[in-house]
């Protein structure tokens, strides 16, 4: 982890802010209108972001023709317009996002327009600063059960963020205001380089009471990080442990790709860390979010997937289909092995492997699925999936495959138990050393996100 200093330059936070740090300052003020709310009646969770702005004589309006939302001044003091339409978390963080445009004295001077048509660059230290206030506006203290405190990895909290209709950093900065462990979370900026590397500009870094150095604001500076170059996509999952300052102590990092800051073009990075001496134990298996048919790992690497034992090639829906169009050569050749109609191609518990590339990668199909169409009972088939993850084991330690990846294989057409299926996984694969990676699809809310990024 490399990184080098930048500081606060925009004039509206730099008056905002009054040389107090701009992140403590906008947590300040947006848990001091929280309170003066809650003494007014207000009540949650949820949180409902119109009736706060009601009780700030704030007016709010929708307006379809709105992108997302923006604030602006009347003779009647402070409006507030967002689009109906759009998922109800995205509306509850957009209205509060704007509500916190107001806290800025230099709000009334100019339309604060939450899109993505004004592409000013220092602008990007305001959006930053309002997303940490409608953290705190959405989810303020005591809207987070006791019961959730112990979120361990990052899905999981993306999970939280659905349950409760807030933003991803409201869950993060709540999750680490309750912490009674060393974590910390941050928000950062990708930045492409002309020598096809990757630059994060961490915008804030926020850590426990119970990590003190690491509750550094005033952290923005351009880092590199392995673990966050895989937030290849809104939605898609990283994590891995890596050395960030200060001290250079090693961390596991988990983090998620965000939509990217109104105005800018570059997906942001979110997440939290925990010392590397610290992180859970996932019990072998490494669950992510993401594409599971692109590879994650540049070599020594196989995507694992299961099939019936009568089709001839790959189904034309789902994993099998995203897996054709990004590997037709695997494809082609799996079509040509069936097509011999060898024993060995047609039974249930065989094996299809092949190398799709220069770096040790490879496509390995089992044969574990009986028959397909409609059925009245499952298709899939225990017995011939735990012969073949056995093979497929010993080929993949010939070929020194490090790691596999997968989709939740056999739960789709084939009607699975994931349970049990994830048992063998853990038995036969991740308890022999291979690093066993599930990618899931991203969640709806990633989608309906990227549609308009």
């Amino acid at each position: 982890m490399v990184e080098r200093g930048t500081d606060w330059t925009n004039a509206s936070v730099v008056e905002f802010a009054a040389g107090e740090d701009p992140v403590t300052k906008m947590e300040q003020k947006a848990r001091q209108v929280v309170l003066d709310a809650v003494s007014q009646g207000w009540q949650g969770p949820p949180f409902d972001p119109i009736e706060l702005a009601n009780i700030m004589n704030i007016s709010v309006r929708p307006n379809a023709a709105l992108a997302d939302a923006r604030v602006f001044w009347t003779n009647d003091g402070y409006e507030i317009e967002y689009n109906p339409h759009r998922p109800r978390g995205r509306v509850n963080f957009s209205i509060a996002h704007e509500i916190a445009h107001t806290f800025f004295p230099d709000c009334a001077e100019e339309v604060r327009n939450r899109s993505r048509e004004k592409r000013d660059e220092p602008n990007w230290q305001i959006e930053v600063l309002c997303n940490v206030g409608a953290a705190e506006l959405t989810m303020p203290a005591g809207s987070f059960p006791s019961e959730d405190d112990a979120v361990v990895t990052i899905e999981e909290l993306m999970r939280l963020r659905k349950k409760f209709q807030v933003s991803a950093e409201a869950v993060l900065i709540r999750l680490v205001k309750l912490a009674s462990s060393r974590i910390a979370c941050f928000s950062a900026t990708r930045f492409p380089r002309q020598d096809n590397t990757t630059e994060y500009r961490i915008d804030y870094r926020i850590g426990s009471s119970h990590w003190s150095e690491w509750a550094m604001h005033r952290a923005q500076r351009r880092v590199r990080s392995e673990v966050l170059d895989e937030c290849v996509a809104i939605g898609t999952t990283s994590r891995g442990s890596e050395t960030w300052e200060p001290n250079d102590l090693e961390v596991h990092v988990e983090a998620v790709a965000l939509p990217p800051l109104p105005g800018t073009p570059n997906l942001r990075i979110a997440g939290f860390m925990r010392p590397a001496s610290e992180a859970p134990d996932l019990g072998g298996i490494d669950y992510r979010q993401g594409n599971a048919a692109v590879f994650v790992a540049d070599a020594n690497a196989a995507i694992m997937h299961i099939v019936n034992d009568k089709a001839r090639r790959w189904g034309p829906q789902g994993f099998a289909q995203a897996l054709r169009l990004e590997h037709r050569s695997a494809y082609n050749d799996y079509a040509l092995w069936k097509k011999s109609e060898s024993p060995e191609a047609t039974s249930l518990g065989a094996v299809h492997m092949v190398d799709v590339g220069n770096d040790n990668k490879f496509i390995v199909s089992l044969v574990a699925q009986k028959g397909y169409g409609r059925s009245l009972r499952p298709r899939i088939q225990y017995g011939a999936l735990d012969m073949a993850l056995q093979d497929a084991r010993s080929r993949l330690e010939k070929a020194d495959v490090q790691m596999v990846q997968m989709p939740r294989i056999g739960t789709g057409q084939a009607g699975g138990n994931w349970r049990v299926i994830e048992g063998l996984i853990r038995e036969r694969l991740a308890s022999t050393g291979i690093d066993v990676r599930v990618i899931e699809s991203p969640p709806r809310w990633a989608l309906e996100w990227s549609s308009d990024c």
